[in-house]
């Protein structure tokens, strides 16, 4: 492989959000000095509560600046040389992002993306010298954690889950996964080990794959070190309670043929009250929340909302229920609305070649909420639904230069189309649609008892009240009481198999990677 010098051409399969857009990048010999002087710490007088802008990722400070020095103090191009290079330059796309958000100068801008790209192109370079049968170490797997992380940004899911498992794979041929104690041991290791849970777990639920890191013996949230001086740490520990329950739904898709329809809804209910535990410490301190990284909130609102909706589909797939299936709808209204905020707020500067945002959400979470709000739009031609869903591709539409967005995107494009006949239809009748044929399944004297589920208002971007009579949903009601209002007649038995197949899909853009389509979810 080549070392890569001054003059060398960019690999020509670097992803295209690197090497499409700009054929002129040179990836440097080695980070350059002045970058990595620009990530030491940088100097405070006073450790206040949530003052620190940084991400508390895998690496912290002072692992940082012990790879800063061996790259400032070696000559050596050998593997701990490759492996330093793919976390420092990982870390200055992080420091860069930060930096956007601060300032407003579109000079400023413009050129922070093209340091971005050049970045970009130098971690996956450095990465592609890494020697995955070496020694199995920390620092290998810190760079391979980093490059994970960097995939997962570029909309890359299959390649940051295959580098993860890598990550996985040495983590226990040095059992760093037996750590029994979550006050013992180095902070390196534990850091490590639950940033390697996180991303295993949420990108293998996304994309219906056995994990790769065995359960722990302790909570991986325990593993977090609280710092103050960093506002992101709640949200850390959030994000990664959030895995665990992503971790137990893949466990019934994967396993749920063995088990009973009663086993698995007990599951899921304790799923659901788990999830208003995580909702009330989102919410806890939410108002004294710094204005700059309030959208960082509102993305786990998106994912929050999302695993929901996965929780409820779920129970749907073993119990149908009216009750559920409302409760779906709303939460999915919630996610969707969450994504519509980020929209909205996002900052028109910071978006080289997407924002940010997408990151956390729709390149790493389910897009199951549009497939719910496109089964009910033509279910019950919900107008409402309709327009969120067309201001949201809408919106997705200014940033197609991403090759990832643009497919994404028209897949939900092709999805609104389908519900726009309907529309117009109804549109230009004075009177109500004509009853049409049910697309969802019928409840029956064995469908699910209606339990004490419990719920929580979602009204932060306008969702209604969740709670709902139980008198509405008892068991053995009749099938027209499933869902109130008028049905298309368009659709027909031929088609009700079909939505009730979108109303459960989940699909991810790794899953439009040509080059990983032998990697395909089920």
């Amino acid at each position: 492989m080549s070392k890569g010098d001054s003059n060398s051409e960019p690999d020509k399969d670097l992803p295209p959000e690197v090497a499409s857009q700009d054929p002129d990048i040179v990836v440097p010999n080695s980070p350059p000095t002045e970058l990595l002087y620009m990530l030491l710490r940088e100097p405070t007088v006073t450790e206040e509560s949530g003052n620190r802008l940084i991400w508390p990722d895998h690496i912290s400070e002072k692992a940082l600046e012990k790879m800063i020095v061996y790259l400032l103090e070696n000559e050596s191009r050998g593997q701990v040389f490759h492996q330093y290079c793919v976390c420092v330059y990982v870390k200055a796309i992080s420091r860069l992002y930060n930096v956007s958000r601060v300032s407003e100068n579109k000079s400023i801008h413009r050129h922070l993306a093209n340091s971005r790209k050049i970045y970009e192109a130098a971690a996956i370079h450095a990465l592609k010298q890494l020697d995955i049968l070496a020694m199995p170490s920390l620092a290998l797997i810190q760079a391979l954690l980093s490059a994970g992380l960097l995939m997962q940004s570029l909309g890359r899911a299959n390649h940051s889950w295959v580098l993860t498992s890598y990550a996985a794979r040495l983590i226990v041929s040095l059992n760093y996964h037996e750590i029994s104690d979550p006050s013992q041991g180095e902070e390196e290791i534990k850091s490590s080990l639950y940033w390697c849970y996180y991303v295993d777990r949420t990108l293998s639920a996304l994309l219906i794959r056995p994990p790769s890191l065995p359960n722990l013996q302790v909570s991986p949230t325990d593993l977090v070190r609280m710092d103050t001086s960093v506002p992101y740490t709640p949200l850390i520990r959030i994000i990664i309670d959030l895995a665990q329950i992503q971790d137990q739904l893949l466990d019934i898709s994967l396993n749920g043929k063995h088990r009973s329809p009663s086993q698995v809804l007990v599951h899921c209910q304790g799923l659901q009250e788990r999830m208003c535990i995580i909702h009330n410490n989102l919410q806890a301190g939410r108002d004294s929340i710094p204005e700059l990284i309030m959208s960082d909130w509102v993305s786990v609102d998106f994912c929050y909302y999302a695993i929901l909706v996965e929780i409820l589909r779920t129970r749907l797939r073993y119990a149908p229920s009216p009750l559920t299936h409302r409760e779906c709808l709303s939460y999915a209204r919630s996610s969707l609305k969450a994504f519509q905020y980020l929209q909205k707020h996002v900052n028109e500067l910071d978006c080289a070649p997407y924002p940010f945002f997408l990151t956390w959400t729709m390149f790493m979470y389910p897009l199951s909420p549009f497939f719910v709000l496109i089964c009910n739009i033509i279910g019950t031609l919900d107008k409402d639904d309709y327009h969120l869903i067309r201001n949201i591709t809408q919106g997705l539409a200014q940033f197609t230069e991403s090759p990832y967005v643009a497919k994404m995107l028209s897949l939900l494009a092709s999805l609104q189309q389908l519900c726009e006949p309907l529309l117009h239809t109804v549109d230009s009748q004075d009177a109500p649609p004509p009853q049409g044929r049910r697309w969802y399944p019928s409840v029956t004297a064995t469908s699910e008892p209606e339990t004490s589920v419990p719920t929580h208002n979602a009204t932060a971007y306008g969702t209604e009240n969740m709670s709902v009579s139980s008198s509405a949903a008892a068991v053995g009601a009749p099938t027209e009481l499933w869902m109130q209002g008028q049905y298309p007649a368009e659709v027909t038995p031929s088609t009700e198999g079909m939505m009730w197949q979108l109303f459960n899909s989940q699909l991810s853009l790794g899953l439009f990677e040509s080059d990983y389509m032998a990697f395909g979810a089920g």
